[in-house]
């Protein structure tokens, strides 16, 4: 059933009835109530994992409680742009690779792309390009306006890997520390 279809059965159904709830479970077989206490129960786990980031630098504990969300909602965008800022900041390079490419996949939009390609740029230049020109496609559709912040960011990307395949590493990354975007290696 379609989302559009499902929206149209509950509120003719819920005008015969006048019980929201009743249609709402009936309907999609998951009780409301348990529904709202679910999400509740996550976000409550988020702000958690955030303060015991944010507030207490820890870590470990935080890695534990965003691991249990994921669990539970793998496609939560905020939950794996979150986890991976953390992972970022705790230099957890690898796990934050994975995390911002699980972002990019639940909430591919300019902004995930591009911050991805940045976390590549150094590890493979490649699939960083590859990444800033998804970005420049996304930032293409989005009504925001900054592409041209996108394409800056893929020229200069397209600039370092090119230095990078002819053996010229120093020049390379001279170039991509003096970028506007070179903001976010800093903070890194």
């Amino acid at each position: 059933m379609g989302t559009f279809s499902l929206i149209s059965d509950l509120l003719r159904q819920q005008s015969e009835t006048a019980d929201f709830e009743q249609v709402f479970n009936k309907t999609t077989g998951t009780e409301l109530s348990k529904l709202h206490e679910s999400l509740s129960s996550v976000e409550n786990k988020r702000s958690l994992a955030w303060d015991m980031w944010t507030m207490e630098s820890n870590y470990k504990e935080a890695d534990v409680l965003y691991k249990e969300i994921l669990k539970e909602l793998p496609a939560h965008s905020d939950t794996w742009q979150n986890y991976a800022m953390m992972l970022e900041q705790s230099q957890n390079w690898d796990a934050a690779i994975k995390a911002r490419k699980e972002h990019t996949r639940v909430n591919p939009t300019a902004d995930s792309l591009v911050s991805l390609s940045y976390m590549l740029i150094f590890t493979d230049s490649k699939e960083a390009l590859t990444q800033a020109s998804l970005a420049v496609e996304a930032a293409e559709k989005e009504p925001y306006g900054y592409l041209n912040f996108y394409k800056q960011w893929e020229e200069d990307a397209r600039h370092y890997h090119q230095l990078m395949k002819e053996n010229r590493s120093q020049e390379a990354y001279d170039f991509i520390m003096e970028s506007e975007h070179a903001d976010y290696f800093r903070h890194l």
